[in-house]
């Protein structure tokens, strides 16, 4: 009596341990973490290691097998992400500026934001792609670089006019979602 009671404590904390929820602002993929022969199997999807077929989409519980399965969550909202190094403005006070040379040789120091947002129907390749690493750390290089192009090719001058400067900054998002729509990433909106 006493084995039944301990194998159905296990099978009941396995059952509460293996099913999550995911938020309204997530999409999720479950991904099976030991290989296994998929000849062996009658449902070689369900068993072979990689990724489930299907997202789950916000607002749902899903189940997963413990020890042999993993859920992986992508935040969909909005994120921003702010670019450059952390420069010393006044005493104490430090902000992370981009350096950028323009074309007649300045030096500017500027505060350069990003808005960008996942596209749903890629949830499944950002989250294999990008698993464990930070996609901050994954787009910060491709922005800086595509803000720079951009800006580099203005003078000074041509910055301060207010024409110039919304249209530098439409060639920016246009030019950097080039670069990383391929990744599964939309550029809302770059600010300077």
């Amino acid at each position: 009596m006493k084995f039944f009671k301990i194998i159905f404590l296990i099978i009941t904390l396995v059952c509460i341990f293996s099913c999550t929820k995911v938020s309204q602002n997530e999409i999720a993929i479950r991904v099976n973490k030991i290989p296994l022969p998929t000849q062996l199997y009658p449902y070689p999807d369900f068993w072979t290691q990689g990724v489930l077929k299907g997202t789950i989409t916000g607002g749902q519980f899903t189940y997963y097998l413990p020890f042999i399965q993993k859920i992986y969550k992508l935040d969909i909202s909005p994120k921003i992400l702010k670019l450059g190094e952390s420069i010393e403005i006044r005493e104490n006070k430090f902000e992370k500026c981009l350096r950028i040379k323009t074309s007649d040789g300045n030096n500017l120091y500027l505060n350069v934001s990003v808005r960008y947002r996942p596209y749903n129907f890629m949830a499944e390749r950002i989250i294999l792609n990008i698993r464990e690493n930070s996609i901050d750390d994954f787009l910060e290089p491709l922005s800086v670089s595509a803000v720079r192009e951009v800006i580099s090719t203005y003078t000074t001058d041509q910055l301060i006019d207010s024409e110039r400067f919304s249209s530098s900054m439409k060639k920016t998002r246009i030019k950097l979602n080039k670069k990383i729509q391929r990744f599964g990433f939309e550029v809302v909106s770059v600010n300077i």
